[in-house]
């Protein structure tokens, strides 16, 4: 048995609007200083997946930042993420390999946001070898292990739009599957005063290349947070065959506490994990 999550800290749900914007102006105070003063790499090509009710424009600060980075970052070009049907999966598997092919074979770096993440997550454990990396910023992939873990109200929105009876709200198998790491490094950036999702729903298992690291801010501001762009930046940086775990002492200036990584612990679960019937959402 696992111990139930319940939902966000209610101060956390009700100052999410407000700190989602002060985000957005700290960014805007420290662009220069975010361009400056984090890690250069050699170029990626990033597909950057939105969040539930999120479209591009959510994450064009994000993409903004990638390619003044020197990277090649690109929108989903989906419309906005209403949820895991309508032919989404095929839309996300579609728009990797139009990437692929238009940069002759090179691997794909792939960041989701919120919902966004999960698909991340299942399109890299889908297709290992066309993903470098995944990372994904306030997703909950294991909220399906904990049905009262996500706000009410964005709940219900789910269940108005995919249906109640949707494989994400009550299929143990794929609930299961989402919380196992796929076969990519993989990083999980979260904030324990998110205001939509409960943070620990956000957790990596201790598994594989896997990590969780925290950050201060807002659920939907975590697509214009400095701190999270700090990690990207890193995680950008690593050569793809020497991954090795964030390294928060890196970055005492920008106040990165040197914590110890928080990381879901259910060692009973995943041992189901490798027991439970793969489901291919991309078939």
């Amino acid at each position: 048995m696992t111990t139930p999550i319940g939902p966000p800290r209610l101060l956390a749900s009700f100052t999410e609007a407000a700190r989602t914007t002060a985000e957005f102006w700290l960014l805007q105070a420290s662009y220069g200083a975010l361009k400056a003063h984090t890690p250069d790499a050699d170029p990626r090509v990033i597909l950057v997946l939105p969040g539930f009710g999120g479209g591009d424009i959510t994450t064009h600060q994000l993409r903004r930042f990638l390619n003044d980075k020197g990277h090649q970052a690109y929108g989903w070009d989906g419309g906005v993420n209403t949820g895991p049907s309508g032919g989404v999966f095929k839309h996300v598997k579609d728009r990797l390999n139009q990437l692929t092919k238009t940069h002759q074979g090179q691997k794909v770096t792939v960041i989701g946001h919120s919902l966004g993440g999960i698909y991340a997550r299942e399109l890299a454990r889908a297709f290992p070898k066309k993903v470098e990396q995944v990372l994904t910023l306030g997703s909950p992939f294991g909220a399906g292990l904990h049905p009262q873990s996500t706000h009410s109200l964005v709940r219900k929105a789910f269940e108005l739009i995919n249906g109640k009876d949707n494989p994400f709200l009550h299929n143990l198998d794929l609930a299961r599957q989402c919380l196992a790491p796929p076969p990519v490094p993989t990083t999980s950036i979260y904030s324990r005063s998110d205001g939509v999702v409960h943070w620990k729903t956000c957790l990596n298992p201790k598994q594989g290349q896997s990590e969780n690291v925290e950050v201060q801010g807002s659920h939907c501001g975590l697509v214009m947070n400095p701190l999270a762009f700090v990690v990207i930046a890193d995680r950008l940086s690593q050569p793809a065959e020497a991954w090795h775990p964030f390294t928060p002492e890196t970055y005492s200036s920008w106040l990165f506490r040197p914590d110890q990584a928080h990381h879901a612990f259910e060692p009973p679960l995943m041992e189901k994990i490798t027991k439970s019937r793969r489901i291919d959402l991309f078939r």
